[in-house]
């Protein structure tokens, strides 16, 4: 699915990508052949005055009707640099009189004023071999009823615009194949997110659909005791319900947290938010794990420091603060310690619950923020709790702007620290 989802990614970018640069292309192309074709309007305009101006003496070729004159390729001198000559026709369109380039043969000088005469367009551009003319048909000045055919070189211009389109198909599919290896890349990284995201979804609702078996099948199976021991002693039939009454307290447990995950992660952005002391709330909660801490003969120990004073959801802060307490004391072994420490830095509270124990190792830490993850496979359940509180205040943190992490060194400790924006009182 996600390759289907990455491949159309592609296809709709290397599609965009390659109508961006035909667009391009054609406006490039279009200023370019618009700017020649103006250039060589201009200047075929402007040659039957210019060479007017040019002394010209027809000198006839032995043996042939057409004339030329030596000198008539004009200079650039007098018109941009351009190669020019004339041809003189009678009003029917045959040649009278030719002045020659000096290269080129009768019979091409027949078939270009042929060509020129037929079109009389200026733009029609007129192949001899390798080199591109145009020409303009204008009325002799000098002979009644002949017409003299004007060519001008567009050679240059046209092959500006030939080398502009192999340039173009040249580059564009280097080009193409550069962002399509750019966009794979970027393509594999955007979908990797989504699929992490799906592969977790997909896990949870199968961890979730496991949690809710396992109490359903122990309920199913005592209800079905009592249905069919209905003349069985009052004890039995007291503990068969006991165990009823107790899977459907987990039961409950679990659905109550995952309403309150759902609840975190859907935060309604309009909840009050206030201004709290963030020590207080710390030392609230200490107060209320002391007999715990003190069951397991645990050394709690704490260092807050004063005032630091937060402007957010007090009692998403303290859920917060309970569960990883609550997670301190659940893997801090008989005899171990709990340090608990908060410090300000700018504007900046940071809070730290550090605890001795099993630690977690390299490969687990990046996953005990997922839903239903436990590092210590052993304990799963042993404690009726499902391994949703640490993404509960993954989920917190980030909804306050505050960022959770932790760290581990196996068989010595654990230490999970939480940042979040105080604020800052200016004193005078």
């Amino acid at each position: 699915m996600f390759k289907r989802l990455r491949n159309r990614f592609l296809l709709s970018n290397m599609i965009l990508t390659s109508l961006v640069l035909l667009g391009a292309f054609a406006v490039l192309f279009s200023l370019v052949y618009w700017n020649a074709r103006h250039d060589a309007e201009k200047r075929l305009l402007a040659l039957p005055s210019c060479a007017e101006q040019n002394d010209v003496t027809p000198i006839p070729a032995a043996g042939s009707v057409v004339y030329y004159v030596a000198d008539i390729v004009i200079s650039g001198e007098h018109m941009g640099g351009s190669t020019f000559f004339k041809i003189a026709v009678t009003s029917d369109g045959e040649i009278s009189k030719g002045n020659p380039d000096y290269w080129l043969m009768e019979e091409a000088y027949k078939k270009m004023a042929q060509t020129a005469w037929t079109n009389q367009n200026i733009h029609k551009v007129i192949s001899l071999g390798r080199t591109k003319w145009q020409a303009i048909v204008v009325p002799s000045t000098t002979v009644t009823g002949e017409y003299n055919i004007f060519f001008m070189d567009v050679t240059p211009s046209q092959g500006l615009l030939t080398n502009l389109l192999y340039t173009f198909l040249g580059i564009v599919p280097l080009t193409l194949l550069a962002v399509f290896l750019i966009s794979r890349k970027i393509a594999n990284r955007s979908v990797q997110p989504i699929s992490e995201a799906w592969e977790k979804q997909r896990r949870f609702s199968a961890d979730a659909s496991h949690e809710l078996k396992t109490p359903l099948a122990i309920i199913t199976a005592n209800t079905d005791a009592l249905l069919l021991e209905s003349e069985d002693k009052p004890e039995n039939r007291k503990k068969w319900i006991g165990y009823i009454k107790d899977e459907t307290d987990r039961m409950a447990r679990l659905v109550n947290e995952l309403l309150y995950l759902a609840k975190v992660e859907n935060m309604d952005h309009s909840e009050q938010y206030c201004e709290f002391d963030f020590g207080q709330c710390i030392s609230d909660a200490c107060i209320t794990v002391e007999a715990m801490v003190y069951e397991k003969k645990i050394a709690l120990e704490y260092n807050i420091e004063e005032h630091v004073m937060l402007f957010s959801s007090e009692a998403k802060i303290k859920k917060l603060i309970s569960i990883l307490l609550d997670n301190a004391i659940k893997y801090t072994d008989e005899g171990g310690f709990i340090r608990l420490r908060l410090k300000k830095h700018k504007s900046v509270a940071e809070m730290t619950i550090e605890n001795s124990g099993p630690g977690i190792s390299a490969e687990t830490l990046p996953h005990i923020f997922d839903r239903f993850y436990r590092a210590d496979k052993a304990r799963e359940n042993e404690d009726g709790s499902y391994g949703l509180g640490l993404s509960i205040a993954k989920s917190i943190s980030e909804q306050l702007g505050g960022k959770l992490s932790a760290d581990s060194i196996p068989n010595e400790k654990t230490t999970f620290t939480f940042h979040i924006k105080a604020i800052v009182k200016h004193t005078r």
